[in-house]
């Protein structure tokens, strides 16, 4: 491999970053001063490496990271799997039902549905609107499920009418029914049954004793009349009975059978008469009430007539009840409790009307296996704007735990033990990215004795020319390929230096040109025709390539040249273009937004940084320097290099070194003139300031002063730009500001403001009401819309909009975090899921804060819910992206959506332990969905909830809604608490004061 760079500073950064990475010696540095010591030196290097290489270990360590990164990657495609059966993934189920447990009020049925059940109705809609239906007829108010007529199989109208005829017979012909049989009772002197069935056995047994009576004479039942049926039956009646009675004691029973037979009255079957006067004598005994004979009322045939209709219509009224939840038996209930259901039964035929419609809605929804449901809803008298909620929760509850219990990934999972899995995942794939440097040298060892074994004459050549030290470049190119890849694999090298360096005809499976953007076609040709494959990075908005000359040439004459064109901008016509689109080194989101969209199509896009939610260290500072007057330059239009604007520059280099020492800076200016007078003075300067000289000692990312167009390929933790131009004494401005008004001004202005990784300062002279933008042309435009949003009160430096988050767990998470006093932004920049800060005025004990108390950095959450988070690999989200935005400011913390829905309190509670919030009593929490969102109303209404979790009388200390001491006065905004200090500041006092 060849990588080639424009400029020699890229090919050394290339260079000291692989020395960083033990990887330096793989590098053959090719120039024209390249002699046999050099490549002496590199090649022994290179063998050294190879001979002192061995394995690394990492079987058990890629064993956990390929068996972590399958759990983490199969957790989230469980999650999102949507089952066929069902037609929905679990966090579908697990957001429907979030949702739904945050209406007011929230379904809260139990009722789980079987798998077949949930197969049946995965279109609920037509379900619901049935529901809705029967609910509308009173299918689950008390007023339905407590009227008698509730179940009853009645299926259509001439049904009801027909029942409802017969309750209102019944309510009325029992009474009078009950009436004429007490009468009877009465004459028969014996107890009236207490229930209708009792009224027909005593019915009954009235005709059988009228019907023995017209035999018998009454004092037939005087006694009892065991031994004349014995007399009377037949021997082997007697015989199976072990019944012994001699002829003659037959022979006088008999004679006195029959006389109590009335004269003229022939009875055939003796026998049979006398066991039914037997048994209507042991029935009387129960009932009567005296000891006299039976006696039977005249009417008792039209009585007996009148009960068997009225049972007949008693029967089928019972038969109409059976399927209703009291499945009365009519004829057996008391006298008081028959008549009261008949009354009730006749009075209610407003629910009777209905009834058909509610039965086979009823009955079709149970034969779909929702009895349970319709149960718990009649129970809970649940409104027809309500059921179809419960019957969503019902089903999503269903489905999720059918589809839970399916997944291991899902079944085994919780936030303690995915925290964990995701933090060792972390760890591996570092030590994986780490151990990287060694894995390449053992390949590469490995190549090398492979290419040995393989070319032994080479390897002995090689081995000569070491020795005897006239290894030179053609005669190294001239080894098998082999061996020179497995010690010196790439070679970099400055493309006006390719053709003497490197032999004639030495070829490179790959180019890598860097500085594409800077480098002429005509430099890179060399680079390509020696590759098989040209890999090109560019930035096409900043500089473009310069020409090269040792001929003097007039201004005019060098404007009219055409441009070169560069690599990057001609070798995009032929190969793919790949766009690196992601900023990691944005110091403002305004200023990225802004040059994403002048220059970059609103491709480019960034993470946010915290300090756009606390305020605190904004990575973009301009500053206006008054009084910055001097005379016009007779080179150039404008006033170049104003002195308070070099001597701001000094003070800012100075007061850096002392502040962030540790932090690399430049200083980059609009104009050359204007840098030779700042560097010039920061040497002045250094003699007074003996301390800062270590700060200036050349090295990796050293401190320098540059014009805007040779900052190409400088970047440094801070930078200063200085525009170095000026008004008149007179104030008058001169719109002309050197190469940012130039024909690559709007390139040069990019490049000054895409240098720094964490701090630009902008120092100028103007403020936006100076200069006139008709005036202004190129880069020196952009420069003015710069001034107009810092200086000028444009919307630049606003924070981040916050929009809603259509996902309910992660609403509700914001809920509860808002309500335990945090400073939350959902959705924020469109990609942080949540955003959360401790306020500035609070302490981690809940009092007020002090100026210089610190915050805890803010929270950045992520659900593993979003597609955002499902499209990204395993190592980005939970390795590059956190690792990204702690970078940024941030304390990161994954969103477990498994967690978040089932221990959402937790979540909350984690979360503001991470930013410093105290912890809330148990008392004083939202237990559910539902009362964090009832809490969010009560913010937007003060006086609402305001003593939620405390009980009655509770709270009467609590601060009052108007404060009763001025702001100013309250100890607690100075940072003090309401003790009494002076007793503590006798006790500082300095021993010196006397």
């Amino acid at each position: 491999m060849i990588v080639a760079a424009e400029r020699r500073g890229t090919l050394n950064e290339f260079v000291q970053d692989l020395d960083g990475l033990d990887l330096g010696s793989l590098v053959l540095q090719v120039g024209s001063q390249t002699g046999p010591a050099q490549l002496r030196e590199a090649v022994v290097r290179a063998l050294v490496r190879n001979e002192k290489a061995f394995e690394p270990e990492l079987g058990t360590l890629h064993a956990t990271l390929t068996g972590h990164r399958h759990q983490l990657m199969e957790h989230v495609r469980s999650l999102h799997n949507i089952r066929s059966r069902w037609g929905c993934s679990p966090y579908q189920a697990m957001q429907s039902l979030a949702g739904l447990t945050a209406l007011d009020p929230a379904p809260s049925t139990t009722v789980r549905l079987k798998r077949s059940v949930l197969d049946s109705i995965a279109d609920r809609k037509e379900l619901t609107e049935r529901l809705q239906r029967a609910a509308e007829l009173g299918s689950f108010s008390k007023a339905s499920t407590e009227s008698p007529w509730y179940g009853a199989q009645l299926l259509n109208r001439k049904e009801t009418e027909h029942a409802h005829a017969l309750a209102e017979q019944l309510a009325t012909g029992i009474p009078d029914l009950r009436g004429k049989v007490q009468r009877v009772a009465e004459h028969s002197h014996i107890t009236l049954g207490a229930t209708f069935r009792e009224w027909g056995e005593q019915l009954e047994l009235l005709v059988a004793v009228r019907g023995s009576l017209d035999k018998f004479t009454p004092d037939i039942f005087d006694r009892p009349v065991t031994d004349l049926i014995s007399a009377t039956a037949p021997s082997s009646w007697r015989k199976e009975r072990d019944i012994e009675m001699s002829s003659m004691t037959r022979s006088r029973l008999r004679r006195v059978a029959k006389e109590y037979i009335r004269p003229g009255v022939h009875i055939s079957d003796l026998h049979t008469s006398l066991l039914e006067v037997q048994q209507q004598r042991t029935l009387w005994t129960r009932y009567a009430l005296t000891e006299r004979h039976p006696q039977v009322p005249t009417g008792l045939a039209e009585i007996h007539s009148s009960y068997r209709a009225v049972d007949e219509r008693l029967a089928e009224l019972t038969a109409i009840l059976r399927t209703t939840s009291g499945r009365p038996d009519l004829a057996a209930l008391d006298l008081d409790s028959l008549e009261a259901l008949l009354r009730d039964l006749a009075g209610d035929s407003d629910t009777l009307e209905t009834l058909p419609e509610r039965t086979l809605l009823l009955d079709e929804m149970r034969e779909q296996g929702l009895a349970d449901l319709l149960a718990d809803l009649a129970a809970r008298e649940i409104p027809a704007e309500r059921v179809g909620s419960e019957l969503e929760l019902a089903w999503w509850q269903s489905a999720l735990e059918a589809m839970i219990s399916g997944d291991d990934y899902l079944a085994m999972s919780d936030g303690d033990s995915l925290r964990r899995l995701e933090a060792e995942y972390r760890l591996a794939d570092n030590a994986h990215i780490a151990s990287g440097p060694a894995r390449i040298r053992w390949t590469l060892a490995e190549r090398w004795r492979t290419a040995v074994e393989a070319h032994p004459e080479d390897a002995g050549r090689l081995r000569q020319e070491l020795k005897d030290g006239t290894l030179t470049l053609e005669v190294f190119a001239g080894l098998h390929q082999d061996l020179v890849a497995a010690l010196l694999p790439v070679w970099a090298v400055s493309p006006l230096t390719i053709r003497g360096a490197v032999p004639d005809g030495y070829s490179f499976d790959a180019a890598v040109i860097l500085d594409g953007e800077s480098m002429s076609l005509q430099s890179a040709v060399p680079c390509i025709a020696r590759s098989a494959q040209v890999v090109v990075f560019g930035d096409d908005r900043l500089a473009g390539p310069t020409r090269f000359s040792i001929e003097v040439q007039s201004a005019d004459r060098a404007s009219t040249l055409e441009p070169l064109p560069s690599a990057f901008d001609s070798l995009r016509e032929v190969l793919p273009v790949r766009g690196l689109t992601e900023i990691y080194r944005g110091v403002d989101r305004g200023l990225d937004t802004y040059l994403s969209e002048s220059f970059y199509g609103g491709k480019l896009s960034r993470l946010p940084q915290a300090s756009e939610v606390t305020g605190e260290g904004r990575g973009l500072v301009v500053e206006y320097l008054p009084n910055g007057t001097g005379m016009p330059s007779s080179e150039h239009d404008g006033v170049e290099s104003v002195a308070v604007e070099v001597n701001r520059v000094v003070e800012l280099v100075f007061e850096h070194i002392r502040r962030r020492p540790s932090f690399s800076l430049a200083v980059v200016t609009a104009s050359a003139r204007h840098a030779a007078r700042v560097g010039e003075a920061i040497r002045l300067q250094m003699a007074e300031f003996p301390w800062a000289a270590d700060f200036f000692v050349p090295g990796r990312e050293s401190f320098r002063v540059v014009p805007v167009e040779r900052a190409g390929g400088l970047v440094r933790d801070d930078i200063i730009f200085s525009l170095g131009y000026g008004r008149t004494p007179h104030g008058r401005t001169l719109h002309s500001f050197g190469p940012l008004s130039g024909p690559d001004g709007r390139r040069n202005f990019v490049m000054a403001m895409t240098r720094a990784r964490h701090l630009q300062h902008v120092l100028t002279c103007f403020e936006p009401s100076d200069l006139d933008p008709d005036r202004l042309t190129t880069g020196a435009l952009d420069f003015f819309e710069l001034l107009q949003r810092e200086l000028g009160g444009g919307p630049g430096h606003a924070p981040a909009a916050s929009g809603g988050n259509e996902d309910p767990l992660v609403a509700d998470l914001v809920d509860r975090l808002r309500y335990r006093g945090a400073e939350v932004r959902d959705h924020y920049a469109g990609v942080l899921d949540i955003v959360a800060v401790r306020p500035a005025d609070l302490r981690p004990d809940g009092s007020a804060a002090a100026v210089q108390d610190e915050r805890p950095a803010p929270l950045a959450i992520e659900s593993d819910g979003t597609g955002r988070y499902g499209a990204m690999t395993v190592r980005e989200r939970s390795r590059l992206r956190p690792q990204v935005l702690e970078r940024m400011g941030w304390r990161y913390m994954p969103l477990w959506t498994i967690e978040v829905f089932t221990d959402p309190d937790g979540c909350a509670e984690r979360a503001a332990a991470l930013i410093g919030l105290p912890p809330r009593n148990t008392s004083d929490q939202p237990r559910t969905r539902k009362d964090a969102a009832r809490m969010r109303k009560d913010e937007q209404h003060p006086g609402r909830g305001a003593n939620v979790g405390r009980e009655p009388g509770e709270g009467d200390d609590a601060a009052p809604a108007v404060p009763t001491t001025a702001a100013e006065d309250d100890p607690r905004s100075w940072g003090d608490t309401e003790d009494n200090h002076d007793e503590w500041l006798k006790e500082q006092r300095p021993p010196h004061w006397g």
